[in-house]
């Protein structure tokens, strides 16, 4: 997994992405359910996510982007689902908060 920032010099709002491997898209696909599911997550912005993850899906590289707010909403909705998730997913999930703190900041309403 990977998650980068992809504009943000000159740019009025940050823009990031996250990069998933063949075997992480299976966690991401079950959170993005959960979130969905719990109505931790917009039913059309989990649709739309999910939908972005089958297109890329043939490529063996699936790459989710998000603007500056959107990736602050995504998270707090991935944190809300972890908890009912599989054991393998929640581990997903935990790693993936490290890096999205690390590379989107600290300020994303973590507690």
């Amino acid at each position: 997994m990977e998650i980068k920032e992809t504009a943000a010099c000159g740019i009025a709002e940050r823009e990031f992405a996250i990069d998933l491997d063949e075997d992480e898209v299976k966690h991401m696909e079950r959170l993005i359910g959960i979130a969905r599911d719990q109505s931790l997550m917009e039913a059309d912005a989990a649709q739309k996510l999910l939908d972005k993850i089958q297109e890329d899906k043939p490529t063996g590289q699936v790459s989710l982007p998000f603007k500056d707010t959107e990736i602050r909403v995504f998270h707090a909705a991935m944190k809300g689902a972890a908890p009912h998730a599989t054991p393998a997913a929640k581990e997903f999930a935990d790693d993936m908060f490290l890096y999205m703190e690390q590379i989107v900041g600290s300020d994303l309403g973590c507690s």
